[in-house]
């Protein structure tokens, strides 16, 4: 019994203090992780690629929180998902050379990583955003050779697929888009992807074929976000086609059910526009006036004052 209390005060302390440096690392890489999250909440939120002072607070304190892990916590199971935070953050920071650097770390240090799949979306992203289009192509295309899991392989040709859209190739954005459909038929990225598909013909001045598209996303289990977005495009392409009938039925209809709610700015904005597109000035005029008032501090109030 006296040997038993022995061992037990000398290894006692040694647990308590693992699991005391257990929750430390693990309360440092948590807190990284949430900076990390509002971070990409804010920039979503906000609907443009401006970073603001508070965006980059985010970042940066997800940057601090996240070299503490790898400085302090080295042996930790959270380092490779602290180095790429690090990255990412740098990425959505616009500070790409860095980010780049920070990517480069990444696979040297955690070759095995989960994450490495991802990161070398994002790797490819950077270099384009470097101007080495070459490169990034290379390297994503090499990815997909690769990568096996049809998630991944959707989000590769995803990227793809949006880094030749940046650069005005749309042809080429489209086999992307499609690819990345055939890949994944049944994850969430591939409705993305038939939303660009029909944003793109819509650019391209293919009307029909753009409504085509938009009617096929509910094929692939979209989110409900992306279904909203839908149909505020087609409210916007109806517009503009002058199928101003079909435009009225569509808004009318979403405005009257309860369960567009969230979207009922976006679809008044395009009631005013139809108002004006047929000429009728004062009741445009009037829609304008009710959406800045009713959707103060929303995107869709600066749009109508606008």
């Amino acid at each position: 019994m006296e040997y038993q209390r022995l061992i037990f005060r000398k290894i006692f302390p040694v647990v308590v203090s693992v699991l005391l440096a257990s929750c430390a690392y693990y309360n440092t890489f948590y807190n990284a992780e949430q900076y990390f999250k509002k971070g990409i909440q804010e920039i979503e939120a906000q609907g443009n690629d401006r970073i603001t002072v508070n965006i980059r607070k985010y970042f940066n304190s997800a940057i601090e929180k996240s070299n503490k892990v790898l400085i302090n916590y080295p042996d930790s199971r959270w380092t490779d998902n602290a180095a790429y935070i690090i990255a990412m953050s740098h990425y959505y920071k616009t500070d790409y050379s860095t980010a780049r650097k920070n990517f480069e770390q990444f696979f040297a240090n955690y070759p095995a990583s989960d994450l490495r799949p991802r990161a070398e979306i994002w790797y490819g992203r950077c270099l384009w955003k470097l101007g080495e289009k070459e490169q990034a192509l290379r390297q994503l295309l090499k990815s997909s050779r690769r990568e096996k899991n049809p998630q991944m392989r959707s989000e590769i040709f995803f990227a793809l697929a949006d880094l030749y859209r940046s650069s005005g190739e749309l042809d080429s954005a489209l086999i992307y888009y499609q690819k990345t459909i055939s890949a994944g038929r049944d994850i969430p990225q591939a409705a993305s992807a038939q939303y660009k598909i029909a944003e793109i013909n819509l650019a391209q001045n293919n009307i029909d074929l753009a409504i085509t598209n938009l009617k096929k996303i509910y094929k692939y289990h979209p989110s409900s976000e992306l279904i909203d977005k839908m149909q505020i495009l087609l409210a916007r392409i109806y517009r503009e086609d002058n199928r101003f009938d079909e435009a009225r039925t569509l808004i009318d209809a979403k405005l009257n059910d309860i369960s567009n709610e969230a979207i009922w700015g976006d679809l008044e904005l395009q009631l005013a526009l139809l108002y004006l597109a047929e000429g009728d000035l004062e009741s445009a005029r009037l829609r304008f006036s009710q959406i800045t008032e009713k959707y103060k501090g929303k995107p869709v109030s600066a749009e109508a004052y606008y």
